[in-house]
């Protein structure tokens, strides 16, 4: 009986930590008229991420040094084909989805001063992009 009751506090006492946890993970966010989620530090979140990315129409990867480590922190800037720019925030994480209208775009991360810039076209399917730095890692 002693047992039963101790079996059964241990469990109520890990649920709320289970629980925080849980809200830790990353909640979409909105800039503008744009809704992404940013993150993936973590198994726990890029779980999480993985099983929403179905939702999100660009999918960027951030990576640096010989063995493609993640990335988080790196500055993000989205703009339109003509200039006009949607959204400008830092990455959370090595992973950002955002959900955009259809269109052209030009997507620029800057990490450690070094700027990359990739043209998308999100008109037709959803795309996956990889940013990747050479060196060393200092985040």
């Amino acid at each position: 009986m002693n047992l039963q009751k101790l079996a059964l506090a241990l469990c109520a006492a890990l649920l709320p930590a289970g629980a925080a946890a849980q809200t830790l993970l990353p909640a979409p966010q909105t800039a503008g008229d744009v809704r992404y989620l940013s993150g993936g530090v973590g198994s726990d979140e890029r779980r999480a991420m993985r099983d929403m990315a179905k939702d999100y129409n660009l999918r960027v990867t951030l990576v640096a040094g010989p063995r493609g480590a993640y990335l988080s922190g790196a500055a993000l800037r989205i703009a339109r084909e003509d200039g006009s720019v949607v959204l400008e925030t830092q990455a959370e994480g090595p992973w950002f989805f955002p959900r955009l209208p259809d269109g052209r775009y030009r997507v620029s991360v800057t990490h450690d001063g070094s700027a990359q810039t990739r043209a998308i076209d999100l008109r037709q399917r959803p795309v996956e992009i990889l940013f990747r730095w050479e060196g060393p890692v200092e985040n």
